[in-house]
């Protein structure tokens, strides 16, 4: 064994200390040993510096001071252990200013099971990405201030089970930020100042920023002014919240929108006013000509006036013929009795006597018309004002009903399912059958235009294009309405999938010429199919596409043509794919290069078929690219796709050109042995992705082109480690220009815990940067006696459609949390949420949130948390 020591700044404390005082630059870790911590000037959290804050620390603020993080921080406590940020007395003053995040790279700041008070903002947010979880918030001015003004991309917020109460201005201030996850939080008693603001307060300063955070799953109660409330000021369309699944209790005001839309659903509207003040007590507030959100599903009830509109606003309370997702109404509005008895569901106040405020399809308590007329404020009651429009009325709990009777030729036993997409929205929900041998009966709540196809699961498999309803190419459309509220229809799932459709379509000119498109596709889409033309060079021509929609297929032509994919491709070299996809309501079109690896012969069904081994490079619409291995015949389709290789690096590093055996292991459809030849064109200039697996490390090596790099001559690689009671102290071990792996146990390590990296060595003593860092506990000398931490392997396949198969860890028996999340950072799903056994261990993602609704194409994160242990990583979900 070699030992050095390597060239570090401690810090070295005194023991015995009771207390630090900290002030300036500060990076490291604040363990709990030192606590409290006295912050006795500002501090700042230089660029490119981590500071780590042990569960049980208390930051205790001696004056006016602010934390400043250029850096990163990572708090992060447990239930029984919270990090505390406040006075250094007992008080209930504002006394500092809080903790201020200015970093702005990719990874979050982290606040779990924090506390904060006393502080002008608890967390004062200006562009940079964090997560708060688990957090109190007491007898700050503002809790949480999230600036992101002027930006066009602004980084990912999210905010999830916190207490935020007391707060003198709000309890969460948004100024113009789309990319903010607001979950599941008690918002109460805020408000405390002589200002109005609401608990949560979402304001716009910029003309034609998009401001669209979502709200949802709150109990926002007791506040002194509003619940929530959306301000613009400015009039420039931006606000557009994303408002649901709340509720909105006992404040002076449920919501307010000033001069601004947004969307507001599925929440419970109660009993806002204060007692006996004639000037509070609205459920729903709208001021302004653009104050105009759309109000459905929601119960408004307790309030002095249901909904109160002034000075012009329009708001949706119900229009059922808009074609529009959330102005299908179905809100309750009843007994918003004010101190004199009076009944007022909905109140209009200087509203243009032009104008007609839907609120079409609701409930109002009574379906008597008179009866309703007397609880609305309107031209029946003043001919200066407009008029709410409520007629026809919903009625009570009939709900529309599809009756589907289910026949299979197929002989297996196997899980059938059904899948509707709704026409409006373009959302899919599936339905699992428990059993086919009867008609089984959906009820939708609301109106609504959907095609319906089934599938079936085999062995853990989806099984598509064995069952549709209507023509395959143009699938039948079903309407639920008041006008039929009841539909039967006949399902048959067929023993054989629909085979390859190309169907023509009529002339389209193309750069002057007639042309007659090819609608190419595997299988029903149900998203969007792909118009093609063979031009005079044999090649495929993408010029357009066909999407699916309330009137049926509708045709979009491309403003120009693409080479969508060589006929005779497989004899070249390389070839481009283009595709269009279906992404957060939009189509986008983007391009697949192809790379030909090379060949070999293979049986299939019979048949001796010459296949080609594709590389293609998936430079995809979510600005991310990966890797995959296809195999392909004579035909323009996949035989089988190979999704194991999410990454250049997982599959190989080699030098410019090589010759490689690939077998099963590394390709899952090539016969044993075949040798292919390929171009690099990736360079890895330091080992990557180091894990223990077992008692083996292995680690991706370099791309050996880096071998000479000016007078530098490569070597090999070297292991460090180092002991977690004496950092500073590094040992290595040297290992040899093509070793990829190595056994724990051929270390001579002591007891304890332990960090591990590789790095790549030159001769000239320097080194390349270094692996990720693995940590292991080695508890006895017996090498089986080794525990190393819980470990997120991966996803595979990824991308993927419909399911993925997360692979993790779990060394010991323990605590495991694995959460889906989208690139907002909102939670989509959890998978895990329990104590599990120790061992390897999968969990199954089948693209559904944990509503069991099916999410949308794009990138979603997957996090990992096991002690002390955390970890995420990015998947792909393509339709």
């Amino acid at each position: 064994m070699k030992k050095f020591v390597g060239i570090l700044f401690l810090f070295v404390l005194t023991l015995g200390l009771q207390a630090l005082d900290v002030n300036g630059d500060q990076s490291g870790t604040w363990d709990l040993a030192t606590s409290p911590y006295n912050v006795t000037g500002d501090i700042t959290i230089p660029e490119n510096s981590l500071l780590e804050i042990e569960a049980g620390v208390e930051v205790l603020f001696t004056g006016d001071y602010q934390i400043t993080a250029l850096g990163r921080i990572i708090a992060e406590g447990t239930e029984d252990s919270l990090i505390a940020f406040k006075a250094s007395n007992d008080v209930t003053d504002i006394t500092h200013q809080g903790v201020r995040l200015e970093y702005e790279g990719d990874e979050a700041n982290s606040f779990d099971y924090c506390f904060f008070k006393n502080a002008e903002n608890g967390i004062n947010s200006i562009n940079s990405p964090v997560n708060i979880t688990n957090s109190h918030f007491t007898y700050n001015d503002e809790a949480i201030h999230i600036f992101a003004i002027g930006n066009n991309n602004p980084p990912t917020v999210h905010i999830e089970e916190n207490l935020i109460e007391n707060s003198v201005k709000s309890g969460i201030l948004i100024a113009e930020s789309s990319n903010v996850m607001i979950i599941n939080n008690e918002i109460t008693a805020n408000g405390t100042g002589p200002q109005f603001r609401g608990a949560i307060q979402v304001s716009i300063q910029t003309t034609g920023m998009p401001v669209t955070p979502t709200i949802t799953e709150n109990n926002i109660h007791n506040n002194h002014y509003q619940g929530i409330t959306c301000v613009d000021m400015f009039s420039s369309n931006g606000i557009n919240a994303q408002i649901f699944d709340n509720i909105i209790a006992e404040n002076y005001t449920g919501v307010y929108f000033y001069n601004c839309s947004g969307t507001l659903y599925d929440n419970q509207i109660i009993n806002n006013h204060i007692e006996g003040d004639m000037n509070s007590g609205a459920g729903i507030m709208c001021y302004g000509g653009g104050a105009t959100p759309y109000i459905a599903g929601n119960l408004i009830s307790g309030n002095y006036g249901g909904i109160y509109l002034t000075v012009g606003a329009q708001p949706v309370i119900g229009a059922p013929e808009m074609n529009h997702p959330y102005a299908y109404g179905l809100n309750t509005i009843q007994d918003n009795i004010d101190v004199n008895g009076d009944n007022n569901s909905v109140i209009l106040n200087n509203i243009n006597s032009s104008i007609n405020i839907l609120a079409k399809n609701n409930y109002w308590g009574t379906e008597v018309t008179s009866e309703i007329d007397q609880t609305i404020y309107d031209s029946n009651d003043n001919p200066s004002l407009g008029t709410v429009v409520y007629d026809p009325i919903a009625s009570e709990n009939e709900g529309y009903t599809l009756s589907v009777n289910i026949t299979s030729e197929i002989t297996e036993q196997v899980s059938y399912s059904l899948r509707i997409r709704d026409l409006n929205s373009m959302e899919m929900t599936d339905y699992h059958l428990d059993s086919i041998e009867q008609s089984y009966e959906i009820v939708f709540e609301n109106p609504i235009t959907f095609t319906i196809i089934g599938y079936y699961e085999l062995d853990g498999q989806y099984y598509f294009g064995h069952c549709y309803y209507g023509p395959f190419d143009e699938q039948t459309i079903i309407s639920l309405n008041d006008d039929n509220q009841n539909e039967e229809i006949s399902l048959n799932f067929n023993a054989e999938p629909r085979e390859k459709v190309f169907m023509t379509y009529e002339n389209i000119e193309i750069n002057g010429n007639d042309v007659t498109p090819i609608l190419k596709d595997e299988f029903f889409t149900e998203e969007v199919k792909q118009l093609v033309y063979e031009n005079d060079n044999n090649e495929l021509m993408l010029v357009g596409y066909q999407k699916y929609g309330p009137n049926g297929w509708e045709t979009v032509t491309l403003e120009q043509e693409y080479l969508y994919l060589k006929n005779d491709a497989y004899s070249g070299e390389s070839f481009a794919n283009h595709q269009v996809v279906f992404i957060d309501g939009q189509y986008t079109l983007y391009s697949n290069s192809c790379e030909v690896l090379g060949s070999y012969t293979k049986d299939i069904n019979g048949q001796e078929i010459l296949v080609k081994v594709i590389r293609k490079i998936l430079d995809s619409p979510w600005d991310m690219t990966t890797t995959a291995l296809i195999e392909y015949s004579g035909d323009i389709s996949p035989l089988s796709v190979n999704p194991r290789v999410t990454e250049f690096s997982d599959f190989y590093a080699s030098i410019d050109t090589i010759t490689e055996s690939l077998d099963d292991d590394k390709l899952l459809n090539l016969q044993d042995n075949t040798e292919i030849s390929y171009q690099t064109e990736n360079h890895l200039l330091h080992p990557t992705n180091l894990r223990l697996l077992g008692d083996l490390f292995v680690w991706n090596p370099c791309s050996h082109d880096i071998i000479e790099i000016d007078t530098h001559t490569f070597t090999g690689y070297s292991i460090v480690w180092s002991y977690e009671n004496s950092p500073s102290m590094l040992y290595y071990h040297d290992l040899g220009l093509n070793d990829t792996e190595y056994a724990i146990y051929d270390l001579d390590l002591e007891l304890g815990g332990i960090n591990f990296w590789v790095v790549g060595r030159y001769s000239e003593g320097n080194f390349t940067d270094p692996t990720n860092t693995i940590h292991v506990d080695l508890i006895s000398d017996n090498v089986n006696d080794i525990a190393p931490i819980a470990q997120l392997e991966g996803n595979y396949p990824n991308p993927f459609n419909p399911q993925t198969s997360i692979a993790y860890n779990q060394p010991n028996p323990g605590y495991v949390s694995i959460i889906i999340y989208n690139v907002k950072g909102q939670k989509v799903k959890t998978l895990v949420d329990e104590v599990k056994e120790g061992g390897n261990h999968t969990v199954i993602w089948n693209g559904k949130d944990d509503n069991n609704n099916n999410v949308s194409s794009g990138i979603y994160l997957y996090k990992m948390k096991s002690g002390k242990y955390s970890s995420s990583k990015k998947m792909i979900l393509l339709k």
